[in-house]
C-alpha cells in the first residue's frame, strides 16, 4: 500500500479540485510513499493521519500550511526525528530447496527508515510544495 500526495488547484471546480501537472521529479503530478513512510514524513510534519482506525491516510492542507509544517519540522528535526524511525525486520524461515533439502533464510524483511531518510524525504516534500505553489496548487492532498 502507498500514499500519494498531490497538488491541486481547489478553485478551479465546485465539485472536485484539479489536480495541478508538476514538473520532473514529481512524475507529472505528486509524490508516492510506501504507508509507513507516509506515516512517519506525516507525523514529523505534524500533519493529520486521517482516520487510522481503518487505516486511512488521507487529508489535505493548504500551500501556506504545507510551508509552515515544513518549517518547523526543519526547526525540530534533530529533537524530533528519532520519534520516526523505525529499525529493519527480518523474519526467518526454513525453504524447501528443488534438490529436496531444507535452507533457513529470510523470508520477510521490512525495511527500516533512519534520520537520514526522513531527512532526504523532508527535503523532498519541500522541493514538492515549492514546485506546487509555482503550478498554481493551492492545497496538497494526500491519500
Amino acid at each position: 500500500m502507498s500514499v500519494s500526495f498531490m497538488a491541486v488547484d481547489s478553485r478551479v471546480s465546485h465539485d472536485y479540485p484539479r489536480s495541478v501537472e508538476l514538473p520532473p521529479p514529481f512524475d507529472g503530478y505528486g509524490l508516492n510513499l510506501c504507508n509507513a513512510n507516509a506515516r512517519a514524513l506525516l507525523g514529523l510534519l505534524r500533519l493529520p493521519l486521517g482516520d487510522e482506525t481503518y487505516g486511512d491516510l488521507s487529508g489535505q492542507v493548504t500551500i501556506a500550511e504545507a510551508r509552515r509544517a515544513v518549517i518547523r519540522a526543519r526547526a525540530s528535526f534533530e529533537r524530533r526525528a528519532e520519534l520516526f524511525t523505525r529499525a529493519t525486520e527480518r523474519e526467518m524461515g526454513a525453504f524447501s530447496q528443488d534438490d529436496g533439502t531444507t535452507r533457513i533464510g529470510e523470508r520477510f524483511v521490512a525495511m527500516g527508515i533512519d534520520e537520514d531518510y526522513l531527512d532526504k524525504r523532508l527535503s523532498e516534500f519541500g522541493r514538492f510544495v515549492e514546485a506546487a505553489a509555482e503550478a498554481g496548487a493551492d492545497h496538497i492532498c494526500w491519500g
